[in-house]
C-alpha cells in the first residue's frame, strides 16, 4: 500500500482503424501525474478504501491536451 502514493496508472482509449495505426482519443491518469481533480479524488478513494468497489465517471483528457 505504501507504494501506491508513488504509483501512476494511465488508461487510454484508442480509435482502432484497419488502414492506419490506432489513434489515441484520450486518457485518464491516476496517482502521480493525474491532471484532473476528479482523478486525484478517485485515486485517494482507492488508496483509503482498499478492497472497496469505486464507481464513478471521469472525463477523458483530450489527446491534444496530453503532455
Amino acid at each position: 500500500m505504501d507504494d501506491l502514493a508513488y504509483t501512476s496508472l494511465t488508461i487510454g482509449t484508442y480509435d482502432h482503424e484497419k488502414i492506419r495505426s490506432d489513434e489515441l482519443i484520450g486518457q485518464v491518469k491516476f496517482g502521480v501525474g493525474a491532471i484532473q481533480e476528479a482523478e486525484v479524488e478517485m485515486w485517494g478513494k482507492c488508496i483509503n478504501t482498499p478492497g472497496e468497489e469505486i464507481v464513478d465517471w471521469l472525463y477523458l483528457i483530450d489527446n491534444d491536451d496530453i503532455k
